[in-house]
């Protein structure tokens, strides 16, 4: 197991990305949210990691689906 220094920037590495996704509770987002405001190191990571998701994004390239492809699924779900 790990320091409790790594233990700690474990635990907020997924919070943050827990916060980012909307999956954080109301109570603990709020302390995330005081601990961001108190603790510079806890800013830039969640800064580090709203920057690298925006990157990833613009990266992806999704392709839309083909009319065929949604009459087809529609048409299975209808049948189900």
């Amino acid at each position: 197991m790990g320091t409790p220094d790594q233990n700690g920037f474990k635990d907020i590495i997924k919070k943050v990305n827990m916060y980012l996704d909307n999956e954080l509770a109301q109570e603990d987002q709020s302390q995330l949210i005081n601990d961001i405001n108190t603790n510079p190191e806890y800013h830039q990571i969640l800064e580090d990691e709203k920057k690298f998701r925006k990157f990833i994004k613009s990266k992806i390239n999704r392709q839309k689906p083909s009319p065929d492809f949604l009459k087809s699924l529609k048409e299975k779900i209808r049948r189900n």
